[in-house]
């Protein structure tokens, strides 16, 4: 396979797999959506790291989701907490939650300035004095204030120390999702009989198929400039892109085995009479040619000539190389035994064909039927099963990478092929973009 048939394929493999990892990613975010999970997630992480008391009735979490800017951001009063909180919001609410343990009087100026930034840094300072000594949420506190010289710095530390915690609680979050996808695209691999040996092997050996998914990828990749938003509107335009593929995806059924199984012995039947009409054309041009051979002294031919004339494989049976009658007539009967065993094999799968359509027609679900229905899809020996098998789980794997994975790995790949094939724009793109 040359590099750009290898790429092509690898294209079309890649688009399969963003095509199913979409539909996956769809239906975990209507999961997610349907049992706020984000939401969840969020309040749990927030809870049990705030775990300690804030007052005599709740602790710093609970506090910390009770406090009216939390609540502002749900979606509706008494539901689950929000999905998301602003790294701002977070750094207020903390900040107030602090301060607020400090009495208005104690500490104000006299001065039109109390209300400044050194007021507001040294109430926190003194409302973390006051926090009984919980370790974690005190000595917390206590960084946000030796790396912070004023209050706007102090606003900073806090909102940096919450980034940085959700990018971990992200990450946390995105290995628990790849679990749920390989728990989603296991059975919908196979349930739809979605098997990536096989798909390698089809698209590998059709060139026009393979050649319109890499021409659709062309055009998803120009189309969908943003892959990180998920939907169902996204999850069902995949769903509907897939069926229009024509892909060896899904499970024939027993109608269209039957198709196939007549057509294969049907197939057969042709291949062996076109073999028994070849070898009776070569046959009989050759004795045509060794008959004309033997009047060659009549009919000014010449030897070469002769063979030149009636070439067909029977060149060594002409009188004219010495080779004896009895040669000629073994290779006759030889000649006959082969038409017979032929005339006999399709004798034999002209009934096979009449009793596969007998079968097939009726709506017994025969053993003939399952034989054929089992072959297809599974194979015949253990090791064809097992690459079944094998192909279903690399399938649910992949697509345990996300839409996003491999939606980028697709726009690098179409790009690498358009600007092989198109380099003089692509070298312009640069130059205008250096």
């Amino acid at each position: 396979m040359q590099i750009t048939q290898a790429l092509d394929l690898f294209i079309a493999i890649i688009l399969i797999y963003f095509l199913l990892s979409t539909v996956c990613s769809g239906i975990l975010e209507w999961f997610y959506q349907l049992f706020k999970k984000r939401n969840k997630i969020l309040q749990k992480t927030i809870l049990e790291y705030f775990y300690q008391p804030y007052d005599d009735n709740s602790s710093w979490g609970k506090a910390i989701y009770g406090h009216p800017q939390i609540q502002a951001l749900k979606k509706r009063p008494g539901s689950v907490g929000p999905s998301y909180i602003p790294a701002q919001v977070f750094a207020s609410v903390i900040l107030d939650l602090v301060s607020v343990k400090v009495s208005p009087t104690e500490g104000a100026a006299t001065d039109a300035g109390s209300a400044s930034s050194d007021l507001k840094l040294t109430r926190f300072e003194k409302g973390i004095s006051l926090i009984e000594n919980h370790t974690r949420v005190k000595s917390l506190f206590r960084s946000f204030l030796a790396s912070s010289n004023s209050f706007e710095e102090l606003r900073s530390a806090i909102e940096n120390w919450y980034d940085n915690y959700m990018d971990r609680v992200s990450g946390w979050f995105k290995r628990e999702s790849k679990i749920y996808l390989f728990f989603i695209a296991l059975p919908l691999a196979v349930l739809g009989n979605v098997n990536t040996i096989r798909l390698v092997d089809y698209y590998a050996k059709n060139e026009e198929e393979r050649g319109k998914l890499v021409s659709l990828a062309s055009t998803v990749v120009s189309d969908s400039p943003d892959s990180a938003i998920i939907n169902i509107d996204r999850s069902l335009a995949a769903i509907a892109m897939i069926d229009t593929l024509g892909m060896p995806i899904g499970w024939k059924s027993k109608k269209e085995i039957g198709v196939i199984t007549s057509k294969h012995i049907l197939n057969k039947i042709d291949s062996i009479k076109k073999k028994m009409t070849e070898s009776t054309e070569e046959f009989r041009a050759g004795f045509c040619g060794i008959r004309e051979c033997v009047m060659i002294g009549k009919s000014g031919y010449t030897t070469a000539k002769c063979h030149k004339e009636f070439a067909c494989g029977l060149k060594r049976l002409c009188p004219l190389d010495s080779i004896s009658q009895e040669f000629l007539e073994k290779n006759r009967d030889e000649y006959q035994k082969f038409l017979n065993t032929s005339e006999s094999q399709i004798d034999s799968l002209k009934q096979l064909y009449k009793t596969e359509q007998a079968v097939f027609a009726s709506n017994e679900p025969g053993e003939t039927v399952k034989k054929a229905w089992n072959v297809y899809h599974f194979g015949k020996s253990p090791r064809e099963k097992f690459y079944v098998f094998l192909g279903w789980l690399i399938t649910a794997l992949a697509a345990t990478q996300g839409a996003s994975f491999w939606f980028q790995l697709l726009v690098r790949f179409v790009n690498i092929r358009n600007n092989g094939l198109k380099p003089a724009k692509a070298e312009g793109k640069l130059s205008a973009g250096g």
